[in-house]
Parts: structure tokens; C-alpha cells; sequence
């Protein structure tokens, strides 16, 4: 009995089996990103004798995630195909032959991040095209489900994680946002190793073991993010130098900006300068020399400066790293003037002395001329009240009696004539008169 009921069993089961293998709905895998857009699978039909069949039709089931969708199903070039409420419908007058009928396109969303599954459902194969048809064969269809494999979308982070160099220190301190870094080396360091690390799935070129030449050397880490277009480049300058003692002294530090001077004069264990700036100053040309030429510097302030006080702040850190010293330049920059303010009133004040000066010379024209006329007018005065020729005869020419005549030739006479008064009268007379004077002989009279 027990042995029946298994052989009823199995012959039940390969019945199944015959009629899932006898018509199947198959539907293709895939593998997408989160986000994709117009993504299809493979839909086939399969069967050992597909022939008899001339119509199927089914639904289709998503499931596994919300963040999917099916946007339909496009048939193969020359099928005829219908779809109506969810229903898709393929016909073949001759009968179906097993292959790809058509694709299933599909969506996702950008919050996608498990697989999902597509899975045909009430399938019904036909043995006639017209459902109406007399003596129509129909069966339910197997399915074959499509699985689709949610892959991570493809980075596009093209930074290193990690930047190390086997001697020196990198400057500034790493951070993969930061592309360019300095390292100073003694001049008995002749090889220098780059290490780093990037992120995931990136690759990267340009690290391992460097040859280093007196003075720069310049070195260059390419990353690459895993999409394979990002790329990402960090460059390295090491520079070997002389070997010296570590410091973070400035040994001399001067200003090449015109009518500006550091007070006091630098000294490099002084840390606090001012400088008085002219007007419009912006920033301050800086000249320095480090004790350490391997020392690392920064300034800071000097750009952009108002009217008023403007701080300079130079830190310079020691080859080694292990010493500091900080310097503070506070710039005092003068306030704008105009010309206009000086200028006017010298201007001013020279048209005034200008002006006086003419006056001057125009009084003293004035007193000049007043004096010439009043000596022209005293000397025509003068002539007008000069005795005539006459007048001076008579003067010259006393009455003399004849008694008294021998007497002129007296010494007494003689020196009446001589005198005081007779040579004031002789003042008064000119050289015309004076002439006629010598002319007199006082013999004759």
C-alpha cells in the first residue's frame, strides 16, 4: 500500500514538473546602482515544444525593495504584443519558438541599497490565439524569476588618506584637502620614501623611494577614484640642504618699502617692532634670512592694511620642529592729507607779499618823482630871483668919485673887495658874469 502511494506520488510530481518545464516564463538577471534609470532584463519563453502554443499571457511582480520600479515591458522587433491593465500579452500565429521575446525595463531610486526580484505571475499559454476558439487548450505557465544584485555606486573620491615621509616632516600637517606640502631634509639624507594610503577604491601613482638632489626636488601623487574619471594630484617638494644647527631665529630681517623703518633696529631675540608707514601703505616688503635655512616660516597680516594699526605676525618653526618663535610688527599707517590744505594758504601769503612789495616800490616812485618836482620847482624858483647883468654891475661896480679913485688901489681898498661879503656876492654871480667880472680893471675907472 505505502508502495502505491509513493508511486502516485512521484507520477503526480513529474506531471508538475513536465507541465513547468513545458512552458516557461523566463525573466534574466542584472546587476545595478542606486539611482539607475531605463535598466532592462532579458524575457524569454523556454520549452522543449513551444510550437503549439500561439498566445501567452502574465503579470509582473516586484519585490524585495520599495526603491524600484518596472516601467513595462518593449517586445522584440516584429512580436505582436498588447498590454492592457498590467496584463502583457504576446501572440504568434505559428506558434512560439523558445528564445528572447522582449526586455523588462525598470528604475530605481537614489535610496536603493539591497538586490530585488521580478517575477512573472498568472501566466496562461494558449493553443489558440483566439481565446473564443472551440476546443483551446490553456495551461498555467512556469516562472523563472529575474534577480537583480544592488552594486554600491562607484566612488569618485579621488583623496589620499594618508600622506607619510620616511625623514623630514610634511608642512603643513596632512589634510586631503591640502595638495601641496614641503619637507627639509640635512644634506646627508639622499633618499627619501613617499607612503599613503586613498580612498576606498581609488589607486594611486608616485609614492615609494625617491633619489634626492642637492637643493628641490619635486614629486607628484596622482590619485585616481574608482570610477576611473576623478583624479585627484599631491605634490611634494623636499628640499636637502646644509646640515645646521636647528633654529627658529630670524638672523636679519629688514623693509624695502619706501618711508618705512623697523624701530628699534632688528635683533632677533627682540620680538616686538612698529613701524610708521605713509599714508596708502598696503602691506610691507619684507626682507629675511633664517639662522636655520631649514626652518619653516609663516607670515601672517601683511596685506590689505587700514588707516590706523595693522599687526604682522611672522611664526617660524625650527627644521626639527621642536623649537617656535613668534615676531609682531605693529605698522602704524599715517592718515591721507591733501595739498590742498598746505598749499593754499603759501600761495596766499606769497600773492600778499607780492602785492605789498609793488606798493613799496610804487611809494618809493612816488616820493622820488615828488622830490624831483620840488628841487625842478625850487631851481626855477632860484633862477627866477637872479639879479641881472646889470644888477650885478652894480654891485660889482660902486659908485666911485674921483676923489676917491686913487684910493681903490689901496690895500685897504683892496681888501674890501677881498672880503666876506664881496666873495658871497661873487657866489651868486655865474660863469657868464664872472667872466665880464675878470674883465674889470680897476685901473681904467
Amino acid at each position: 500500500m505505502k508502495k502505491s502511494i509513493k508511486l502516485f506520488v512521484f507520477i503526480i510530481c513529474m506531471m508538475v514538473m513536465n507541465r513547468v518545464n513545458a512552458a516557461t516564463v523566463y525573466v534574466g538577471n542584472d546587476t545595478t546602482t542606486a539611482g539607475a534609470r531605463n535598466r532592462s532584463l532579458s524575457l524569454e519563453l523556454k520549452d522543449a515544444d513551444l510550437s503549439k502554443y500561439k498566445m501567452v499571457k502574465f503579470e509582473l511582480s516586484l519585490s524585495g525593495t520599495a526603491y524600484a520600479s518596472i516601467d513595462g515591458v518593449v517586445p522584440n522587433a516584429g512580436q505582436s504584443f498588447s498590454s492592457e491593465n498590467g496584463v502583457y500579452t504576446f501572440k504568434s500565429a505559428d506558434g512560439f519558438k523558445e528564445g528572447i521575446i522582449g526586455t523588462i525595463n525598470y528604475s530605481t531610486k537614489e535610496q536603493l541599497a539591497d538586490p530585488f526580484t521580478i517575477t512573472p505571475t498568472n501566466i496562461k499559454f494558449y493553443s489558440e490565439i483566439d481565446e473564443n476558439s472551440e476546443n483551446i487548450e490553456v495551461i498555467d505557465g512556469s516562472a523563472t524569476s529575474g534577480t537583480v544584485k544592488y552594486e554600491r555606486p562607484k566612488s569618485t573620491d579621488a583623496t589620499l588618506t594618508e600622506l607619510t615621509v620616511s625623514q623630514g616632516t610634511l608642512s603643513p600637517a596632512f589634510n586631503k584637502d591640502i595638495t601641496e606640502y614641503k619637507v627639509t631634509v640635512p644634506d646627508t639624507i639622499s633618499i627619501i620614501r613617499l607612503s599613503a594610503s586613498s580612498a576606498p577604491g581609488a589607486t594611486r601613482t608616485g609614492t615609494g623611494s625617491k633619489n634626492l638632489n642637492m637643493g628641490d626636488n619635486f614629486f607628484s601623487i596622482e590619485v585616481t577614484a574608482e570610477d576611473g574619471v576623478t583624479k585627484k594630484t599631491y605634490n611634494v617638494t623636499i628640499t636637502r640642504g646644509k646640515l645646521t644647527e636647528p633654529s627658529a631665529f630670524i638672523k636679519s630681517l629688514k623693509i624695502n618699502t619706501m618711508d618705512a623703518k623697523l624701530s628699534p633696529e632688528f635683533d632677533s631675540k627682540n620680538d616686538k617692532y612698529t613701524v610708521l608707514a605713509p599714508a596708502g601703505t598696503e602691506s610691507l616688503d619684507l626682507v629675511y634670512e633664517l639662522e636655520d635655512p631649514l626652518a619653516n616660516i609663516s607670515i601672517e597680516g601683511n596685506e590689505k592694511f587700514v588707516t590706523g594699526e595693522n599687526k604682522i605676525t611672522i611664526k617660524v618653526t625650527s627644521s626639527d620642529n621642536e623649537k617656535n618663535q613668534t615676531y609682531e610688527i605693529l605698522v602704524t599707517v599715517e592718515e591721507e592729507t591733501t595739498t590742498t590744505k598746505v598749499v593754499a594758504p603759501v600761495e596766499k601769503e606769497k600773492k600778499k607779499s607780492k602785492g605789498l612789495l609793488i606798493v613799496i616800490i610804487l611809494a618809493i616812485l612816488a616820493i622820488v618823482a615828488g622830490v624831483a618836482f620840488l628841487l625842478f620847482r625850487k631851481k626855477k624858483k632860484d633862477k627866477s630871483t637872479e639879479p641881472s647883468i646889470n644888477d650885478q654891475k652894480n654891485v660889482l661896480e660902486p659908485s666911485v668919485d674921483e676923489d676917491n679913485k686913487q684910493g681903490l688901489y689901496d690895500g685897504d681898498k683892496t681888501e674890501t673887495y677881498n672880503s666876506e661879503s664881496f666873495k658871497q656876492v661873487i657866489q651868486n654871480v655865474n660863469e657868464e658874469d664872472l667872466d665880464k667880472t675878470k674883465e674889470f680893471n680897476f685901473k681904467d675907472m
